[in-house]
């Protein structure tokens, strides 16, 4: 993430990192979004190329309520294994069309100040009913300059953009953009980067008692690269998966 505001522990409480084992420890490989307390969701192109899962169930681990991804002795994170992996079924890891998966723990995570679900989008998913709307996204991603990650999630705010003005941008969003995407972004070196993906775009919305909560709408999916050094190019909008557009297959996951 480039250019952003750092974030505090708890102040953003669905925020999940994800790591993988490998020989040398642990290793932070994408983000997540916390919709349940058994429940995270992210990109599937973290977890799958083609037909083949490039992390095995068993090796990743959830770090619920997880801040710094470099300090294992901070405490209230509550780490947990995986028993369940749900790819969309139209993923297509050419293109990234229906970049999505939900992860189940073994173990169900526990409320605290700094472990709580986003809300899930309801209704209406057109998006034209969010365009100029600002969403905050968060990671641990790369800062733009080099493949180095932060220790902590920086937090960006985002405006959503219209699918005309994205494809007029850059003639490369035509064949990564969907009627199941959205871009987002200011093109001013904000935005996300390596390391990014799998994390949420989130909106504040009144829910139907007239209490501020916010709404997960997009899951980061990708950004263009710059030509000369194939460094991600935060002069350019981001591409997010549209989660409004998956209402009914994330529900039937969820538990009740």
């Amino acid at each position: 993430m480039e250019r952003n505001s750092l974030i505090t522990i708890g102040d953003w409480p669905w925020m999940v990192p994800l790591f993988k084992k490998t020989l040398l420890g642990l290793q932070f490989f994408c983000s997540s979004t916390l919709i349940s307390y058994s429940l995270a969701l992210t990109a599937a192109h973290c977890i799958k190329f083609k037909n083949f899962l490039t992390v095995k169930m068993e090796d990743i681990i959830a770090y619920v309520g997880k801040l710094d991804i470099t300090n294992w002795t901070e405490e209230n994170s509550q780490p947990r294994l995986l028993n369940e992996i749900h790819i969309h079924p139209d993923f297509d890891s050419d293109d990234l069309h229906s970049d999505l998966a939900v992860i189940k723990f073994k173990k169900p995570v526990n409320p605290a100040y700094n472990v709580a679900p986003a809300c899930l989008w309801q209704g209406d998913d057109k998006l034209s009913s969010v365009v100029g709307k600002k969403g905050v996204v968060f990671g641990w991603g790369a800062d733009g300059t080099g493949n180095k990650l932060t220790s902590t999630p920086k937090l960006a705010v985002m405006p959503i953009i219209s699918q005309e003005e994205c494809l007029r941008s850059k003639i490369e969003f035509l064949f990564l953009t969907t009627n199941r995407t959205f871009c987002a972004g200011f093109r001013n070196g904000t935005g996300p980067c390596s390391g990014d993906s799998g994390g949420g775009l989130l909106l504040p919305q009144r829910d139907k008692y007239g209490n501020l909560r916010w709404f997960l709408r997009g899951i980061i999916s990708l950004s263009l690269l710059q030509d000369s050094s194939l460094k991600c190019d935060v002069h350019q909008y981001s591409v997010f998966t549209d989660v409004a557009k998956y209402q009914n297959w994330i529900f039937n996951y969820v538990e009740n």
